[in-house]
Order: structure tokens, then sequence, then C-alpha cells
């Protein structure tokens, strides 16, 4: 009996030495290899930034308190996650509740983002000016390396919709001719020639100035041709400005928006055809209702875009050049003078028109002066 014990007590002592060398060896290798991913972590800065003893110290607090701070946002962040797609499991998806969790992720992964740019800055302030130009190319390196990888293209037909550059073109030309009308049915010519057509048209004539201010819209393939015989033609053209907007994210986001907001509205009407209760059916129509007023400005404001990227504004002011006179002629004191006596001319029309336009007052001033004369009169004979 007594041997057996002894052979008892020697396997379990054997059996926990078995389980504490086990135990030593894997969490040893654990915390190597956790030892090891940082010392990897840091090692290319290390090498490459040759830092001292006492900046690697630092280096270290600096990580360590990063990591810290970082955890505890991830863990805030797969909290949130946790509870957004917990909302759209619900009989009604609950959009209001999925608005404010994606607001607050929104704020957790600008918090992230912030802690890590306040990290690098510290790392920076405890490097010398020599290490600053090392450490732009290093981080840059390893930037890069953590980076995801870029998004794979879209569907053929959404690639071949969206392919080409979205582009809004607009011109501005000022234009001096003798005869504006004759220099105004030319333009028309051309701008038909184009197939353009003309939005607006502004007349503005007198002794002194005359011109004409149009407004036009030339399809967009055209642009570049309108050009050409503009200045093909006998037209002297002043000034001209042009302006290119690219409007092409602009442009597929606001389509890939709207592809979204009909896909949905598909599901809220399948669930709708589905739905019996009718607390349920009043908040889907709602919804849904909400959802086509989205889908309908949407398709306004991809329409809107659509005839400005297809249609180029152009605006030409046609003035009336007084003898097509050089600006060396204008500056002169005689050619001032003359002008001079022709608005004051002009001025003085203007003060005599104005003048007669106010007869009525001097009507009514003339008869409260016999009426007063009058009066005065009267009181005299009653004295």
């Amino acid at each position: 009996m007594e041997k057996a014990r002894f052979y008892k007590i020697l396997i379990a002592i054997l059996v926990l030495l078995n389980i504490g060398t086990l135990s030593f060896l894997w969490f040893g290798r654990s915390a190597s290899q956790s030892e090891n991913q940082q010392k990897e972590s840091i090692e290319p800065f290390v090498r490459g930034l040759q830092l001292s003893q006492e900046q690697i110290v630092q280096f270290k607090l600096f990580r360590d308190d990063h990591l810290t701070q970082l955890y505890f946002l991830r863990m805030e962040d797969r909290r949130l996650h946790e509870l957004f797609y917990d909302a759209l499991f619900l009989p009604v998806p609950d959009t209001i509740t999925a608005n404010r969790i994606a607001d607050s992720l929104v704020m957790v992964r600008k918090k992230m983002e912030l802690l890590t740019f306040s990290h690098f800055q510290q790392i920076q302030q405890i490097l010398n000016d020599h290490q600053k130009i090392k450490f732009r190319t290093i981080f840059r390196g390893a930037v890069e390396q953590v980076m995801p990888p870029p998004p794979p293209p879209p569907p053929t037909s959404q690639t071949q919709d969206m392919s080409s550059q979205k582009l809004i073109k607009k011109g501005e030309l000022t234009i001096s001719s003798k005869d504006i009308e004759v220099t105004k049915t030319l333009i028309y010519g051309i701008v038909k020639e184009c197939n353009g057509y003309v939005t607006n048209e502004n007349l503005v004539k007198n002794d002194v100035f005359s011109y004409i201010e149009i407004s036009l819209n030339i399809q967009a393939s055209q642009f570049d041709n309108f050009l050409l015989l503009l200045d093909s033609s006998k037209i002297d053209i002043v000034s001209r400005t042009f302006s290119v907007e690219d409007i092409s994210l602009k442009y597929i986001d606001d389509s890939t928006r709207l592809q979204n907001k009909k896909k949905l509205e598909k599901k809220y009407l399948d669930l709708l055809s589905r739905t019996n209760d009718i607390k349920n059916l009043l908040e889907i129509e709602d919804k849904l209702e909400e959802i086509q007023t989205d889908i309908e400005v949407k398709e306004s404001q991809l329409k809107l875009l659509n005839k400005k990227i297809n249609y180029s504004e152009f605006f030409i002011k046609i003035e009336k050049d007084s003898g097509f006179l050089t600006k060396e002629d204008k500056n002169k004191f005689t050619y001032r003078i003359n002008q001079g006596l022709i608005l004051g001319w002009e001025g003085i029309k203007i003060v005599i028109v104005f003048l007669i336009l106010i007869w009525p007052v001097y009507a009514v001033f003339a008869m409260l002066f016999l009426i007063i004369r009058i009066m005065k009169r009267r009181k005299t004979k009653n004295k």
C-alpha cells in the first residue's frame, strides 16, 4: 500500500511538472512573440533613424501610450458596429438610431486618426533635424505597407457610364463691331451651325454707346469648333475667358447615391407587400415616401448636371466701336474733350426732360401761391 501510494504521489508530481513546463513554454513563446512583434514594429525607425538609447526609451513610452489609447477606441468602435448592425435586423430598420450610431462611429474614427497624428508629432519632437528628414521617408514607406488595397473596379455597365470625364465648360467673349446688328446675325448663324441656342439677349442703345449682351448654350462637342468658326470669321474679339470644371467625382457620387436609393426603395416596396401590421405599414410608407423624395431630388440634380455637361454656356457682349479708334487715340486729350462735351450735352438733355416730367409739381405750387394770395387780399379788405 505504501509503495502504491508513493507511485501515485510521484505520478501527480510529474504531471504537475509537465503542466508547468508546457505553460512556461507557451506563455514564454507568446510573450516573446509579442515582444518580437513590438521590436519589429519599431525596428525600422530605430535602425533607419539611428536613435540613441534615450530616444528609444522615449519612443517606446510614446508607442505604449498610443497603443493603450488606441485599444480602447477600437473596443468602442467594435461595440458601436455591433449596435449599428443590430438595428438592421429589427422588423422595421431603425434608420434614426443607425444615423446616430454612424455619427458616433465617425467621431471614434476621427479620434483614432487624430491620436495617431498626435503620436507621430510627439516622435518628431524628440528627433534632430537630420533624423526628421529621414523620418519622412521611413514614415511614408510604413504608411504604404499598412494602407488597404485599392477597391475593386465598379460593374461594367457602371464603368461604361462613368468612364468619361464629366466637364462643365464656360466661355465669355467681348467683341468690338462697327455694326452690332450685322455681327449679331453672324454669331447667330454660327450658333445654329454648332447645334446651340440663345437663352437671353439684351440690347442697350443710345447716342453715346451701344451694345448687345447674348447668353447662349453650345453643344459641348462643338465647343472647340464654335471657337474656330468665330476666329475664322471677320469678328474683332477684344477679350475672351474660358473655364473648365471637372465634376466627375461629384457625378459618380450622385449617380451611386441614386442607385443605392433605388435599391433601398425596392427593398421597402418588397417589405411593404409582406407586412400586415398596421403600425409597421405606416412606418414603412413614411420611410418609402422619404426615399422617393430623395430619389426625385437626386434625379433632378443629375438632369441639371447632364444639361451643363452636354451644353456649354457662353456669354457674348458685342460693343459698338466708335470709329474703330485705338487705345492710344482714346487716351488723347482732344478725344477726351470731345467725349466730355458729348456726355455733358447728354446730361443737359436728361435734366431738361426731368424738369418737363415734374410739371405737376409746378401746377401745385402755382395753385398754392394763388390761394395764399387770395386769402391775403380778403384779410386786407376786411380790415
